[in-house]
């Protein structure tokens, strides 16, 4: 074998055989490997033919003569009974000669090429050169795969292995290459080699001429530079692809021999030239936010290529986890050149914060994985910073979004949570059911009545060092913004540092305008002035709430016999189709107290018929339900008549669920009088709330309370037990 220089294989490899052609000139052939500069080195000639004299002469470039040529004194001797031929060693580009009987060599042409075209060798072209323009190639593989054999012109070379025509090619096999006219074109061949060590391929002509002969010794294959582009993030397993030109992300792309990986994914960068260049991060991802990079490509090989990118969200090196492949088989067409595509994902919830490695593949071949060689093309690895969750979002659905860091040291209430994303819903309760509930700073009334003063609480905390500032707004005009006039209702209130758990109260009027609704309510204490109602703005927290606006409060029961019952009344939250509103209870014995009182509104309940003991009974209630969430209706009887719905087996309905959304939707519902209830007449009460499990009396949320007469028989069956609701 021959020495390595420069990375390239000298006086080693094989050669080509030069012979007097039909009477014609001498020819002579280069064979070699391509320098860092893509020119072709000549290691070793091979010419003469058998029974001729030596000459010497000069190798110059084309269109040159004159000097001299060293010739070996011994001869090459080739297997398979090849006729003798004789090596000249020389340098220089592609080049052929032919001899002047004087002793100087004159150059007529370049003929030789020699370039990389599969991922694991070289495509090593190799032919003789006659004055007729006869000519042979072999394209040769030292690792494996098929391979097109092709002239240096383009066309098409069919060759066969005359041991196995469609085989792979081991030790000893011969391969032929078939006599053709330049004019002519030959179907294209397709030869497959095996990855061996050592082989010695023949080439040689089938017309009976024993002409030129050439030897090659896959030995020396390994010694050609590999030209493949690796992937350099020390914490991914092994990836690269052939590199080709016509195939790249970015402006640029280098060759390495072997991978040359570190921590940063930096280390192809020093390792010729940086090619780093095609990937385009944000500076930082944040977990449950959407993001994107821009992968900047190239392909002109002539057929579609494919972008492939990986993002090891969680940091555990592999880029196999759900969700960590962000493009899939990206089609990039042939003619694309320099174009941007935008890769747009999004980092999980629960993506490990800190430095995490990115991988992007651009391959001639679909689905190539985020490891292992595969095709041509180009690998790009890169770090990407992904954020540890640090914000606390406002969550009514209806308002823009708004968030802040959270710092222990301001905060509205005793406690606030960090939110991995923003959570909203029309009742604003979502950032509720994420982490801790924290959304216990601000304090609305029951109600705002239309024209009349209000206000609303809010406990602050502040030992930041410094002072902070409270802002709040309320949608009074129920427009689903807070950016009207006079809906800021507390602009840069100062908190003073040293404030632990201290109450500021905001006072406002509502205006004459604003409808009878539940309106928006958001609350910000921040490190920095004037944060506006929406935005990341400096430290701090945010609360949204809801509060409702309306001319009257409250919804009372009207039967004399139980004690009061309201709710602030919601015109979103109904029992039958209205409701109405008093300033106080309007009771008498026959539960008609609040008919008389406004509109009738007792029109959400129908049971007809008497009780009887010990047997189940329908009814229907009528509800509707647009608060935003979900509402629950409850209802008990006096079965024993004494005033109090708080004996057992009075609570008869439990927290009925009526889902946001419903409009005057009927609900049958059921319950079984016992059989120890009193005959005769008594009271029903039925409430429909906001919250669960409201009392059968007292002041409950937001919704509406009906009271009516129904009358408890015996048994079915019984004689004489017929008995008629009053009302």
């Amino acid at each position: 074998m021959g020495e390595m220089t420069n990375g390239l294989l000298r006086n080693a490899i094989f050669g080509a055989a030069c012979r007097r052609w039909r009477g014609q000139a001498w020819g002579l052939v280069a064979v070699g490997v391509l320098s860092a500069a893509g020119n072709l080195v000549a290691d070793q000639v091979v010419w003469g033919n058998p029974g001729d004299p030596f000459v010497s002469g000069t190798i110059l470039p084309i269109g040159s003569t004159g000097g001299t040529v060293q010739v070996d004194t011994e001869p090459v001797v080739m297997p398979d009974d090849a006729p003798d031929i004789y090596s000249v060693k020389g340098t220089g580009n592609e080049f052929t000669c032919v001899p002047n009987y004087d002793g100087d060599l004159r150059v007529t042409q370049g003929v030789v090429t020699l370039t990389f075209s599969h991922p694991s060798s070289g495509r090593l072209v190799i032919g003789s050169i006659g004055i007729t323009g006869d000519q042979e190639y072999v394209v040769v593989s030292s690792k494996g795969g098929s391979f097109s054999l092709a002239t240096a012109g383009g066309e098409d070379c069919n060759l066969t292995d005359s041991v196995d025509p469609v085989g792979p090619l081991v030790s000893g096999d011969r391969f032929i290459g078939q006599d053709y006219e330049a004019d002519e074109v030959y179907g294209n061949g397709l030869v497959t080699f095996d990855d061996v060590e050592s082989i010695t391929l023949i080439v040689d002509r089938v017309d009976g001429d024993p002409g030129v002969a050439v030897a090659l010794d896959l030995d020396a294959i390994p010694n050609i530079p590999i030209t493949h582009d690796f992937g350099d993030y020390a914490s991914f397993p092994l990836a690269s692809s052939g590199k080709v030109n016509s195939l790249k992300i970015g402006a640029s792309t280098d060759a390495e021999p072997s991978a040359n990986t570190n921590s940063l994914a930096t280390g192809d960068d020093s390792n010729g030239t940086d090619d780093e260049d095609g990937v385009t991060l944000p500076a930082d991802l944040t977990p449950g936010i959407a993001a994107s990079m821009t992968v900047n490509v190239t392909n002109t090989s002539g057929a579609s290529a494919f972008l492939n990118a990986w993002i090891d969200f969680y940091g555990n090196g592999n880029l196999t986890d759900a969700g960590e492949q962000v493009a899939s088989n990206t089609i990039v067409a042939n003619g694309t050149s320099s174009s941007n595509r935008t890769v747009n994902f999004m980092p999980p919830v629960g993506a490990s914060p800190g430095m995490v490695g990115v991988r992007v593949r651009l391959t001639s071949v679909s689905s190539p994985g985020p490891d292992g060689v595969d095709g041509l093309g180009e690998v790009e690895d890169t770090l990407v910073n992904v954020l540890a969750p640090t914000l606390d979002f406002g969550d009514n659905a209806s308002l823009p979004s708004a968030s802040s860091t959270v710092v222990n040291t301001l905060k509205l209430g005793a406690t606030t949570d960090i939110d991995v994303v923003e959570t909203t819903n029309a009742a604003a309760t979502g950032d509720d059911t994420t982490g801790a509930d924290d959304e216990d700073g601000v304090t609305v009334p029951a109600s705002l009545a239309i024209g009349a003063s209000g206000s609303i609480v809010v406990n602050v905390t502040n030992t930041s060092g410094s002072s902070a500032f409270l802002n709040a707004w309320i949608d009074f005009n129920g427009d689903g913004d807070v950016n009207d006039a006079g809906e800021q209702v507390a602009s840069n209130t100062v908190v003073a540092n040293g404030s632990v758990a201290a109450n500021r109260t905001i006072n406002f009027t509502t205006p004459a305008t604003a409808p009878q609704a539940s309106v928006a309510v958001r609350v910000r204490l921040t490190s920095v002035s004037t944060p506006g109602v929406d935005g990341q703005d400096g430290n701090g927290e945010v609360e949204d709430t809801l509060v409702l606006i309306g001319p009257a409060v409250t919804d009372f029961g009207d039967y004399s016999g139980f004690s009061n019952a309201s709710s602030v009344v919601d015109s979103k939250l109904l029992l039958g189709a209205a409701v109405d509103t008093e300033p106080s209870a309007v009771t008498n014995s026959s539960a008609t107290g609040d008919d008389a009182d406004g509109v009738d509104d007792e029109d959400g309940v129908t049971l007809s018929g008497t009780l009887n003991q010990g047997v189940s009974r329908s009814f229907s209630v009528t509800v509707s339900n647009g608060s935003g969430g979900n509402a629950f209706v409850n209802v008990w009887v006096d079965f024993d008549q004494n005033g109090k719905l708080t004996d057992a087996n009075e609570h008869v309905v439990v927290d009925h669920l009526v889902t946001d959304g419903e409009a005057d939707v009927v609900h049958t519902l059921s319950f079984t009088t016992p059989s120890g209830a009193l005959a005769g007449a008594t009271a029903m009460r039925v409430r429909l709330t906001n919250t669960a499990s409201p009392n059968a009396t007292g002041a409950v949320g937001r919704g509406e309370v009906e009271d009516l007469l129904v009358s408890v028989a015996g048994p079915l069956g019984a004689c004489g037990n017929t008995l008629v609701i009053p009302k």
